[in-house]
């Protein structure tokens, strides 16, 4: 792979049922997967909000992110928290492929992965600062 990019987001979801969800979910796993885009997929449904790392080859992440992510209706006020290249992507070693976080228990064992496996401190710290309100709400 060439010089990785990372680009993690926020955003509102746009009244979406479960099975909404679910679809979005086995989509986003199959394409990500498919582009060996690697990272994660997080939704909340007490606040109502989408929490997405992408990690991969930087034609690939950008494209993803601004000719399906930004153009998608069925969520809002998307929120950059990074959009760059990084030498260290932090789901490096974690798995081949892309992580839909279903349950507290898959948002514990993607903590604790990070905390152990920090290759980008900055970034490593700051999706950890952004799963601490999801992880209370799976507690």
């Amino acid at each position: 792979m060439k010089l990785p990019y990372t680009i993690c987001y926020t955003s509102v979801a746009n009244q979406l049922d479960d099975d909404e969800v679910n679809e979005i979910f086995e989509i986003t796993a199959r394409h990500n997967n498919n582009c060996k885009i690697q990272g994660l997929l997080l939704y909340s449904k007490d606040t109502n909000r989408f929490f997405q790392v992408l990690e991969g080859e930087k034609k690939e992440v950008i494209k993803l992110y601004h000719e399906k992510i930004l153009k998608d209706p069925r969520h809002s006020e998307v929120t950059e928290i990074f959009h760059k290249p990084t030498s260290k992507p932090i789901f490096f070693k974690y798995t081949s492929k892309f992580n839909l976080i279903k349950s507290g228990e898959d948002l514990q064992e993607i903590k604790k992965y990070i905390e152990e496996h920090k290759y980008s401190k900055a970034n490593s710290d700051e999706v950890l600062r952004l799963l601490e309100p999801f992880l209370i709400l799976y507690s």
